[in-house]
């Protein structure tokens, strides 16, 4: 963190800058966000990025994305990276990264999907 002191002038710069950002932050938390340097602020990203969960199961759909009719019913799934066509949907989840695959990357801790589920939902199954 820099030292530097922060005027009031650099809180009005900053919330001018960034409205969306700093729309109902206090004058403490503008500060601290200033003084934070670039790369600290992209440590606290980083910390914040899910990882790769090794014992889950991942998948990619084919022909659509993901979803509540395009899955099994009851199958407890997240999306963990967004699907690489805009029309796709999903285009609000900026906090994922952007997939290779068309449809995105979902994955399934409960279970692993059957052969036949695999077929009827039109699923990949990923490394």
């Amino acid at each position: 963190m820099t030292d530097s002191p922060i005027t009031a002038a650099d809180i009005a710069a900053r919330r001018l800058a960034f409205p969306r950002c700093y729309a109902g932050a206090t004058d403490e938390t503008v500060a601290h966000m200033i003084r934070v340097t670039r790369a600290e602020r992209i440590a606290m990203l980083a910390a914040l990025t899910p990882t790769h969960d090794p014992a889950a199961h991942r998948y990619t759909m084919r022909y659509r994305p993901p979803g509540a009719f395009t899955l099994p019913r009851g199958l407890n799934w997240t999306l963990t990276e967004r699907p690489a066509r805009q029309d796709a949907g999903f285009q609000k989840r900026t906090d994922l990264p952007v997939s290779r695959h068309p449809f995105g990357v979902f994955t399934t801790d409960t279970r692993p999907l059957t052969p036949d589920e695999l077929t009827a939902y039109e699923i990949e199954v990923l490394p």
